[in-house]
């Protein structure tokens, strides 16, 4: 929770929060539903030269817990891809279970994720010298729900309010 506060945290701090976050939730459904998750780097990938806005992943994996993993009957599995595109810019990918009837079993479906889209904007529109943002969710399939994220970090040329200023502020 004190990384809420701030307006950028390391995804290295994001992934270690998401991590004790997810082992909670195996803790708390252990005897109703099995699941598996996965968090996928590459190897010379470091997290610590990344900035993402705090618990930005944390209702991306709620959902994928109570929408995917808690509305398929068979154990369940969430895969969370991040990668560098370029030196700019990484892709977030979370993928969990789906069925073709998940929007009626789950009415509230949707909340965290627009809750998520708009945070993004927000933050786009408050720093736009600082990183740029794209945000896109639906099925992949007729098995698989897919949130893809993109951010791009900006070159100290483009503004004031670089990421390695944010970092020294944030250490």
């Amino acid at each position: 929770l004190e990384n809420s506060n701030s307006d950028v945290i390391s995804l290295h701090d994001e992934i270690a929060f998401i991590n004790d976050y997810i082992e909670m939730e195996q803790l708390r459904f252990e005897d109703d539903t099995q699941f598996q998750y996965q968090i996928h780097l590459p190897k010379n990938f470091n997290p610590k030269n990344w900035l993402i806005p705090p618990m930005i992943l944390q209702p991306l994996v709620e959902n994928a817990i109570k929408h995917g993993i808690l509305s398929t009957k068979k154990q369940g599995r969430i895969d969370l891809y991040i990668r560098e595109k370029d030196t700019q810019t990484i892709e977030i990918r979370l993928e969990n279970p789906s069925t073709k009837s998940r929007k009626k079993l789950n009415p509230g479906m949707g909340i965290g994720i627009k809750l998520v889209q708009d945070r993004l904007s927000l933050l786009t529109e408050l720093h736009p010298n600082l990183f740029g943002t794209s945000f896109t969710s639906g099925l992949e399939g007729n098995d698989k729900f897919v949130v893809r994220m993109e951010i791009v970090k900006f070159s100290q040329a483009q503004g004031s309010h670089t990421l390695s200023n944010l970092l020294k502020n944030i250490s």
